[in-house]
Order: C-alpha cells, then sequence, then structure tokens
C-alpha cells in the first residue's frame, strides 16, 4: 500500500500514470501468485504416493513466485502499452 500511496503523491495526489502503473504491478503480482500456487498445486500433486505432498508444495511454491513475477510485468506492461510508453 505504502508504494501506491507514494505513486499517488508523485502524481499530485491524483490518479495518473505512476498511480495506476503500481497498482497494476501489485494486482497484477497477486493475481499472478495465486493462479501459480493453484496450477503448481496441481501439477505437482500429480505424483504418486509419498511424493505428492512435496511436489504440492514445491510447485506451488515454484509457480506461486514465477506467477508473481510474470503477473507483475504483464500489469505493468499493459499500462505502459495504454499510455504509450
Amino acid at each position: 500500500m505504502k508504494k501506491i500511496f507514494d505513486s499517488y503523491r508523485y502524481d499530485g495526489y491524483q490518479v495518473g500514470y505512476h498511480t495506476v502503473r503500481v497498482s497494476a504491478d501489485v494486482a497484477g503480482g497477486w493475481a499472478g501468485a495465486a493462479a501459480g500456487i493453484k496450477i503448481g498445486s496441481v501439477i505437482g500433486g500429480c505424483f504418486c504416493g509419498f511424493g505428492a505432498i512435496p511436489g504440492a508444495i514445491i510447485g506451488g511454491a515454484v509457480c506461486g513466485i514465477v506467477g508473481a513475477y510474470g503477473g507483475s510485468w504483464i500489469g505493468t506492461s499493459s499500462v505502459d502499452m495504454i499510455y504509450g510508453y
């Protein structure tokens, strides 16, 4: 939340490019992490027997991290494209 408020202040206490970009960065990161955790857990859980639990945990963690970075990148790139940067 501090990043969003700082960008809001930087934009002169109005919603401008920086506020929208940081908001998209945060929202995209959270959405990507949530999707990555779900997908990674399902893929990791496909291992049979004892490997299903560690596979789901490791798969969820790895895909969650990748999803967070990917979602953040998609969010900021979309805002840059809309604003023409």
